[in-house]
């Protein structure tokens, strides 16, 4: 069986936490486990690592893991939090592009914001990036890696999760559709995002990931994309059932890719 790394690069959810002005115990707090940046991950099998979404944090986090290439990019949406570190591939992108996986429309919206590394000649010190679509939620292979889309919904916006192997990665839900929990059954991993305690708008809470967690039965559950409102990591996760914990930033796992 082979294995696949999972380094957990942030775990917070678009404010991250400390968040910027706050003074509540859970932003002063001393424990590293209660700090976190905007959330992403990066897979690693073999000698390849691919990134789950690549935000603001995305330098502080590579200086941090030691991290020295970047072989494909995967998108879940098109938000600040999970896009605005692209820029930032070109330290890793000077000998060839990038491969950044999404749906057209936010492919689309990444053209728009980094049009100056789409031009006819850009300039040699822009992100070398190659925009590949994921259309209608098809199943691609990337270095010999199985990758299934997930559609999930963040309120109206659809996005997307992946599912690799035997582990999925889901952030920014609130709901999905009952025809694609089917593609979640027999997890041994599943990451998915919980913001706080009470009900939110657009991201589900931690009774509902929960509940989302009980309905899949996955071996083990990791909690992410968390804002300030969850409390003290020590202090939560004791509450948690045998199967969930919350990750936190540096966390690192090994998982199933098949």
């Amino acid at each position: 069986m082979d294995r696949m790394r999972v380094e957990f690069l942030g775990t917070g959810t678009s404010t991250g936490v400390p968040m910027i002005g706050c003074r509540c115990d859970v932003c002063r707090s001393k424990d590293s486990r209660d700090r976190r940046l905007r959330s992403s991950v990066c897979l690693t099998v073999d000698d390849k690592n691919i990134l789950i979404d690549c935000g603001p944090d995305f330098r502080q986090q590579m200086l941090r893991s030691g991290i020295d290439h970047i072989d494909a990019v995967l998108l879940t949406h098109e938000h600040y939090d999970h896009t605005s570190g692209l820029d930032e591939l070109r330290n890793f992108s000077r000998n060839n592009p990038i491969p950044i996986y999404a749906e057209p429309n936010v492919l689309d919206i990444i053209h728009q914001r980094l049009f100056y590394c789409f031009s006819k000649q850009p300039n040699p010190g822009v992100a070398h990036l190659e925009l590949k679509a994921i259309e209608n939620l098809s199943p691609f292979t990337l270095f010999g890696i199985d990758i299934e889309p997930v559609r999930v919904w963040h309120y109206r916006l659809p996005i997307i999760g992946y599912r690799i192997g035997r582990f999925a990665y889901i952030t920014d839900m609130l709901t999905i559709p009952d025809g694609e929990c089917a593609k979640l059954s027999n997890l041994d991993t599943l990451v998915v995002n919980a913001l706080r305690h009470k009900p939110h708008i657009s991201h589900q809470n931690l009774e509902s990931a929960l509940t989302f967690i009980a309905q899949l039965n996955p071996e083990q559950a990791y909690i992410t994309h968390m804002s300030h409102q969850i409390g003290f990591h020590e202090i939560e996760e004791k509450k948690l059932p045998r199967n969930v914990a919350f990750a936190y930033d540096g966390l690192t796992i090994s998982v199933s890719d098949n």
